[in-house]
């Protein structure tokens, strides 16, 4: 006799679950509360403030491109129970001498000094911790259950942003930075006592044993990730995905309140309804990807969240540029969720952690190009403007948003059509 299946699969994907939840939860408001910190108080009025704000974003950002190829080898050879601990102490860690510095009120540039290292020490161990769990997820998921446990991992996430995006500052506002801190570095040590109480997950797979030289273990990761179909498939839809975002980054705010002239109470609700999509889009991928098939649809996602992006782009009222952000949401999270399991399928035991690094930074560098060379040309066409007597058309940030929305439909239409030719040939 079967029993009824578990909400949260086992008990030890539930452990990793709320450990995954929980460290989130602190970087997420580690993050926030920074940000604020320097807008209120550290560097109000401030001329250098947009350059600390850039500052901190690349300080949470540059170690998913430096550091995370390398992670994932050391990540591989490593007992992933034990990294994930040694992770989150170690974070737990970084916070307390920051508590101490605070609390000293010392000078601005101390403070900010602090604060950036212990972004930046946070985001290097992040790069161990999460390669790390997706291991023990390959072995402790069953292959009926991956798209259930992808979709709550998911949902888990969203939910994490949304509180904690709350949360810091206010906590800020009524308390100060030191209880921000503190509540960060309580999360890392919960997640690292909940980790303990995960069972027999010490014999995790290790690939290629008699390979001991780094680099050689280095440069197979990198040759498994393309030469496996289905991982290659997915890094192709991540680096798509890359060059959507990083245009989105540089034109959203300015596309809404310039071009749709919206409040910025309306702007904070179209922002909110992609978060509030993605909730839903998570608890609705289980069942679709599970009648349709994660390989098949996530090529169709990528499709799917282009044509929604071109729709925002053409929109000029306030409520359909909420409904299609809600909507770009929802697919969204199929996209996302439909990784989980074809990467817990297709990657060679032993490799989950080079593969899952490998993703990270092809998501950074994609977006940040992206952002780049759409935030450079869009200045050039203003200072064009500016020297014409004009100033820049607002429709030029709508004709952004539909670029990357026609790289996301053309690159996963081809990858559509690419992977029905494979299962065609594979056919005998």
């Amino acid at each position: 006799m079967t029993g009824t299946p578990r909400f949260l699969v086992s008990r030890n994907f539930a452990l990793l679950w709320v450990a995954q939840a929980t460290s989130s939860f602190g970087e997420f408001v580690l993050g926030t509360t920074v940000t604020v910190w320097l807008v209120l108080d550290l560097a109000n009025g401030d001329p250098l403030l947009p350059t600390y704000i850039a500052a901190v974003v690349i300080a949470a950002s540059a170690p998913r491109l430096l550091v995370a190829p390398f992670a994932g080898v050391w990540v591989d050879r490593w007992q992933a129970k034990r990294t994930m601990i040694g992770a989150d102490v170690i974070r737990a860690a970084l916070v307390a001498p920051v508590i101490v510095v605070a609390a000293i009120t010392p000078g601005k540039e101390l403070m900010i000094g602090s604060l950036l290292g212990l972004l930046v020490g946070i985001s290097v161990l992040s790069q161990f911790f999460n390669p790390a769990r997706a291991a023990l997820m390959q072995v402790v998921i069953p292959a009926s259950r991956r798209v259930d446990a992808s979709s709550k991992s998911m949902f888990a996430g969203l939910g994490v942003a949304a509180i904690a995006a709350a949360l810091g500052p206010t906590l800020f506002a009524l308390y100060g930075a030191i209880p921000a801190l503190a509540m960060t570095m309580l999360t890392f040590l919960v997640s690292a006592v909940v980790i303990t109480q995960t069972r027999k997950l010490a014999a995790i797979p290790i690939s290629d044993p008699e390979i001991t030289s780094f680099w050689s273990r280095f440069r197979r990761g990198l040759a498994t990730a393309w030469r496996v179909h289905s991982v290659r498939l997915v890094l192709i839809g991540v680096g798509l995905y890359g060059v959507s975002l990083g245009i989105n980054n540089a034109v959203l705010a300015l596309f809404a309140l310039e071009t749709l002239h919206l409040s910025a109470a309306q702007y904070g609700i179209v922002a909110a309804a992609f978060s509030v999509g993605g909730l839903i889009g998570a608890v609705l991928a289980t069942p679709l990807l599970n009648k349709v098939g994660s390989e098949r649809l996530f090529p169709a996602a990528i499709v799917l969240l282009g044509l929604s992006y071109f729709g925002y782009a053409l929109t000029r009222d306030f409520w359909p540029a909420s409904a299609l952000m809600l909507l770009s949401g929802v697919i969204f999270a199929i996209y996302v969720v439909a990784q989980g399991p074809i990467l817990q399928a297709a990657t060679p035991p032993g490799f989950m952690g080079r593969i899952t690094a490998v993703s990270v930074p092809i998501l950074g560098l994609s977006s940040t190009l992206a952002t780049v060379i759409t935030s450079q040309l869009l200045a050039w066409a203003s200072l064009r403007a500016s020297a014409a007597g004009v100033t820049l058309d607002p429709q030029a940030y709508a004709v952004a948003i539909a670029v990357g929305a026609a790289v996301l439909c053309v690159g996963g239409a081809a990858m559509a059509v690419g992977s029905r030719r494979r299962l065609r040939e594979s056919r005998p």
